[in-house]
């Protein structure tokens, strides 16, 4: 019977779901089943992989490849270019990836870089990491300072105030990344683990916001 479902669900997220999508489902879920609760860990994309793997959490969103976890698209993030407004290419509305070709680089290690590696591998141009990290405010801070440029996902923009000398570009073609939810084994999943699932994939697969 619906609302009588009990138990605790352990849930692995990384910043930009736990900001843009976590808690919408964490209050409709919450509604629906309030005998359930929930255990949150918020970690890198690479932590929450060794937790499903060590059954520590029980669901989580990951970047793929997803190895031997079990996974659900979520959500597809845009990438885009972000760079100081006296940049050679800021007057530029599109940048296509070979004008970034041995561009000094600021690279979020947050999910972005396979798809970012696999594009510039593509056109044959050379991705130059200059600076590495994982903070996207650190990263606009470095820009700012006319460090590099990056690329970094529209999502992640949303979240952090844009210095007023840093610019936002759209890359040629363009360049996403898959956001999954994942577990460990969806035929094994505890019952709240699917209820999760289910909600999640009611507010965000069908098109609700």
């Amino acid at each position: 019977m619906a609302g009588f479902e009990v138990g605790t669900v352990r849930v692995g997220a990384f910043p930009i779901v736990s900001a843009n999508f976590l808690p919408k489902i964490l209050r409709v879920i919450g509604e629906k089943y309030p005998g359930l609760t929930f255990e949150l860990y918020e970690g890198t994309i690479d932590e929450i992989k060794q937790w499903l793997d060590s059954r520590r959490i029980d669901v989580g969103w990951i970047i793929p490849p997803s190895n031997e976890l079990e996974t659900i698209p979520f959500f597809r993030d845009e990438l885009c270019l972000v760079l100081r407004d006296d940049h050679t290419l800021q007057s530029r509305s599109t940048i296509h990836i070979t004008d970034l070709h041995n561009e000094p680089m600021i690279v979020c290690n947050g999910g972005f870089v396979t798809p970012i590696y696999k594009l510039f591998q593509q056109f044959g141009a050379t991705l130059r990491t200059k600076y590495d990290g994982h903070n996207i405010n650190t990263a606009l801070s470095m820009m700012q300072e006319g460090l590099g440029v990056s690329i970094v996902s529209k999502t992640s923009l949303s979240l952090s105030a844009l210095p007023p000398n840093v610019r936002i570009r759209t890359i040629d073609p363009q360049l996403f990344r898959e956001i999954h939810l994942a577990v460990p084994s969806l035929k094994e999943a505890p019952h709240g683990v699917k209820l999760f699932l289910q909600t999640a994939r009611e507010l965000y697969l069908s098109g609700v916001r």
